[in-house]
């Protein structure tokens, strides 16, 4: 245990820079007294300030570096400026030092609590990199440290806090940037707990239990203190950067205009942290690297998980220029001195493709399109232009000189003589030539596409950008401005335009344009007879990975490893199976996460015209249940799934069309608001659900009234949300799952999440996709007869529910696959399949029923006899009794249930006068003999329709279909009418058509 022999939280600045931030030459704008710096004490947790007090640093160091035995609640401190009285926030005036509490992540309390997040490193270890950074620090270990009784048991867990000596007081507004910022330095973002940043948060002294008293630790670390003006300046920086990364378009250099196809390959073909490594930068540990010529010792160099790319602020460091850097990022500033042009030649070189090379970037129940071969990509170096074209190259009448095309124009002058002479128009102050025409497919339709090298004079040199359009707009050179900005000029003048567009066309036949498909979905796809599954980073066929297709999709996460050796996938397959295990309170979840991971890729050979919607209240886990499921389809987890709510809904359903064959969760379904907002929120719920249910979108005309297909999900959609959409035919699309909070074994959920994290369950499925490519005619054979003949079998109670059998049989099939998949390939014995399945479809069998329930909730005639209820029991309407009509008389039975309420007897009340008071709209009558109550149709249903809209729950069906609805389900009698469910009613005293109900199906007992 260590001290350092500086008094006071100030000290002389320093010219030594650290991690890029360098400390004040000119005195900061405060500075504590020479007496030391505030701080303030309090009792325990339920006290007040009872003191403020002046401290140096020594004073400081002597009581965090001792511990005393006892429980955690006791004597505590604030490192804040604040005088005895109450504590709280708006009486802080400033904080001395910066404490970070240092823990993992957990979920519950007491002894039921377990680890969720990521553990930080011991104190020792981070105490060490504080000391050869030279910032002056105590760490201390808390109460928790350790502590056995943590889940999982299996590994220790670290717990302490850090306090930091700061160059000058900090202002309240000061403290949650700065001490996130410096979390981030340290690499312990996921670590640190953000309610120790809360300016009135009180600190424990050291206290530690009897029994653990050994393990614990302290240490002062000697240095400078906290350059507080240079780190919130780099804080601001940075989370200005990345939202700006977040919000703007990529740089330049990593759009489509300069070369998308070789820069996002070589994106996807290497690791940022390998390329660092490679080039000299020492790994640190926690996604921080050392810069080589370092002279602190403290990694500047770090991986922002917000976007998964490399930002430093390292002194000296050619990557320290304030912008956070991919892989080609790195390739380009450290392997070729930031040279764009020679990195991206290089880069395609090395990755066997051409300067225009392979782009990063079907029915659901049909067979796999069949679609042409690509062209090998060998044969696109031959079509790619030179980096530049031949000085002074004419073609015909059109000339490039120095970037630029001009027009030459021949003229002859008079007279018998005359020679010829010649001018030059220029027709624009950037020359174009086609790199490439694309074809976008998207499993449907082909779009044309053109891909253009824009060269442009500029500061000396000749810039070059690439850029996509569609090719119909190729010919209006309307594209110029949006693409390409104001800076390229077009020369004013008749037929320029005309001449520029027949420029350009010539001087691209020179170069032999090729013609290259792009596909614009995932999923599966026959190509050269042979059955792909393509993805964002290229293919999975039955022979193993290609990475020479062209895939564009919307979001490029959805990108797969090659299928792993044998026994990687056994056990990548066996981190999949132990899903189903996942909650043995509820065995169904486990089910359908294995069928929904499984379903998706079976699309050609099974009807899957369900979706998936587990809901559950906030703290079910019902999101990172959705992550380990969304995970084997790509690099996604609990903060970044591919579909929010919040998206539009034509958004939605581009995403959800392009995303074909695989899983497409949308998170968070939450009604709230105005009702106007959650009706819109549940027609989008609605269009998706049922667009996937029935593969059909909304079909639109072109603008030359040609049917444009409309856009509808091609995968398998998954949801989750804290209530489910209204309607009974949506409903009836949708398998839900009712998740409960607790229902989660949060210490295998925590194992699950580093499968996932470390990328096994992408392994897992590429291994089943190459399965299922192999088998793909004997599962065309196979499937859908064991489909149908699941969907027939169903019991008598779910057949009454049309899509439940369907629904059913779909999944069941879709884990008898993947348990077959596993047995073939080693993961399990056939007699351990046997028992899994028996489990695993007898739980989905015991959800079935459930699903009936679900759907009659939201069938319309029994919300239509629930309301009426509710309308009855609280007073928003009455009926009244038919024998004693026209004199208004309760019910002779239950008349409290049916909008009556008693009252006092007055004593001018007749002796036989009624001693009840009738509620609300008279909605109809009851008639006692029979036991019947007759409803009058447009009253009772202009009440319930109030209701329902109140409730926000859905619109009911028309007056009509409501009727029939009502007979269908048993509520209504059928009368003498033409109408069914309508009695005639007595002349004269009833309505001539009433509904007719028994009392029975209105109120409890009323026989």
């Amino acid at each position: 245990m260590t001290s350092s022999p500086k008094d006071g939280a100030a000290s002389a600045p320093t010219k030594r820079a650290r991690r890029g931030i360098r400390l004040h030459t000119d005195p900061p704008p405060v500075s504590f007294p020479p007496s030391g710096f505030p701080i303030a004490t309090v009792a325990n947790r339920f006290g007040a300030v009872e003191q403020r007090e002046l401290v140096n640093w020594s004073a400081l160091v002597e009581r965090l570096t001792h511990t005393k035995p006892g429980p955690k609640d006791g004597p505590a401190w604030l490192p804040a400026d604040i005088d005895p009285g109450p504590r709280s926030a708006e009486r802080v005036r400033a904080w001395s030092v910066l404490p970070l509490d240092v823990e993992a992540t957990t979920h519950g309390t007491g002894a039921a609590k377990t680890v969720v997040g990521l553990e930080p490193p011991p104190l020792a270890e981070i105490l060490d990199e504080l000391q050869a950074s030279g910032w002056r620090c105590i760490g201390h270990t808390t109460h928790s440290h350790l502590d056995p009784t943590i889940q999982p048991t299996d590994r220790e867990h670290h717990r302490y806090r850090l306090v930091f000596a700061l160059s000058r007081p900090l202002a309240p507004a000061e403290i949650r940037p700065l001490g996130l910022h410096l979390a981030a330095v340290l690499g312990l973002s996921e670590c640190v707990d953000a309610k120790c940043l809360e300016p009135a948060r009180l600190l424990y002294l050291p206290r530690c239990p009897q029994e653990r008293l050994e393990h614990f630790q302290a240490r002062a670390v000697e240095g400078e203190p906290l350059d507080v003006d240079r780190l919130l300046e780099a804080a601001q920086h940075a989370e200005a950067m990345l939202r700006a990364v977040s919000q703007a378009p990529p740089p330049a250099h990593s759009t489509p205009q300069d070369g998308p196809s070789v820069i996002t390959a070589f994106n996807e073909a290497h690791d940022p942290g390998e390329l660092l490594t490679r080039h000299g930068y020492i790994p640190k540990g926690r996604g921080r690297w050392l810069h080589p010529a370092s002279s602190s010792g403290m990694p500047g160099v770090r991986l922002l998980s917000e976007t998964g790319k490399v930002y430093s602020d390292h002194g000296g460091d050619p990557l320290a220029d304030g912008h956070p850097h991919d892989a080609f990022d790195l390739y380009r500033i450290l392997a070729h001195g930031g040279d764009q042009k020679t990195a991206v030649r290089e880069a395609a070189r090395l990755l066997g493709l051409s300067r225009g090379g392979s782009s990063r970037r079907e029915s659901r129940h049909e067979p796999p399109i069949e679609a042409p071969p690509p062209a090998p990509p060998e044969d696109l170096d031959d079509s790619a232009p030179p980096s530049l074209p031949p000085e002074n190259l004419r073609l015909g009448q059109y000339l490039w000189r120095g970037g630029e095309f001009y027009l030459v124009r021949v003229s002859v002058g008079r007279g018998a003589d005359a020679s010829p002479t010649e001018s030059t128009t220029k027709l624009a102050n950037f020359s174009a030539i086609v790199t490439e025409e694309r074809q976008r497919d998207d499993g449907e339709t082909v779009e044309n596409a053109t891909l253009l090298t824009i060269f442009q004079p500029r500061g000396g040199r000749i810039t070059e950008t690439l850029v996509e359009i569609p090719t119909d707009r190729f010919a209006g050179l309307t594209w110029i401005t949006p693409k390409l900005g104001h800076h390229f000029v077009v020369t004013a003048g008749n037929s320029i335009r005309d001449h520029l567009r027949a420029c350009i066309q010539t001087f691209s036949a020179h170069f032999q344009v090729q013609t290259r498909r792009v596909y614009t979905h995932s999923g599966w796809r026959k190509i050269g007879g042979e059955l792909h599954y393509l993805h964002a980073g290229g293919a999975i066929t039955a022979h193993g990975a290609r990475d020479d297709l062209a895939v564009d999709l919307p979001d490029p996460r959805y990108h797969l490893p090659a299928p792993p050796a044998p026994p990687e996938l056994r056990e990548a397959v066996r981190a999949t199976l132990r899903l189903v295990d996942l909650s043995t309170a509820q065995p169904g979840i486990g089910a359908v996460q294995l069928a929904r991971i499984a379903a998706p890729p079976l699309a050609p050979w099974v009807r899957l015209d369900w979706g998936v919607f587990v809901v559950g209240r906030t703290g079910c886990l019902k999101t990172e249940l959705a992550a380990l499921a969304m995970a084997h389809y790509g690099q996604f987890h609990a903060r970044a799934l591919p579909g929010s709510w919040e998206s539009s809904e034509g958004a939605l359903l581009l995403q959800a069309h392009a995303v074909k064959d695989a899983l497409f969760e949308i998170d968070d379904f939450n009604p709230s608001g105005a009702a106007h907002d959650q009706a819109q929120l549940a027609k989008k719920a609605d269009r998706v659900f049922r667009g996937a249910a029935n593969a059909a979108g909304r079909e639109r005309l072109t603008a030359d009234i040609r049917l444009r297909k409309g856009q509808h999900p091609r995968g398998l959609v998954s949801a989750s949300g804290e209530d489910l959409p209204p309607g009974r035919s949506l409903r009836a699309r949708l398998w839900t799952v009712e998740l409960d909070v607790g229902s989660i074994d949060l210490s295998k959920l925590t194992a699950c999440q580093r499968d996932a994290a470390q990328g096994v369950y992408r392994q897992s499925l590429a291994g089943y996709l190459q399965w299922l490519a192999g088998r793909a005619d004997d599962l065309g054979a196979k499937l859908p007869t064991r489909y149908e003949s699941l969907r027939t079998q169903a019991p008598e109670a779910l057949r009454a529910h049309g899509r439940i059998p369907s629904n059913l049989a779909g999944l069941t099939v879709a884990l008898e696959t993947f348990v077959t998949f596993a047995v073939d390939v080693g993961a399990l014995e056939s007699d351990q399949a046997h028992a899994l399945l028996v489990r695993l479809v007898g739980a989905l069998q015991a959800q079935a029923k459930n699903q009936a329930d679900i759907q009659d909730q939201s069938e319309d005639a029994t919300r239509f006899i629930e309301m009426l209820r509710a309308a009855l029991a609280t007073g928003r309407a009455h009926l009244v009794d038919a024998a004693h009509w026209p004199a208004t008389r309760p019910p002779t039975m239950h008349a409290a249930l049916l909008g009556w309420r008693g009252r006092i007897r007055q004593k001018d009340d007749p002796d036989d006068g009624p001693r009840y008071e009738e509620q609300g709209e008279l909605i109809g009558y009851v008639e006692g003999t029979r036991g019947e109550v007759w409803l009058m149709p447009d009253a009772a249903y202009s009440v319930v329709s109030r209701i329902a809209r109140d409730q926000n729950a859905g619109a009911l069906r028309t007056q009509a279909r409501l009727g029939r609805a009502l007979v269908e389900k048993g509520y209504l009698r059928s009368g003498e009418g033409r109408n069914v469910g309508y009695r005639h009613g007595r002349r004269g005293i009833t309505p001539p058509r009433v509904w007719c109900l028994p009392m029975a199906k209105l109120v409890e007992g009323g026989e």
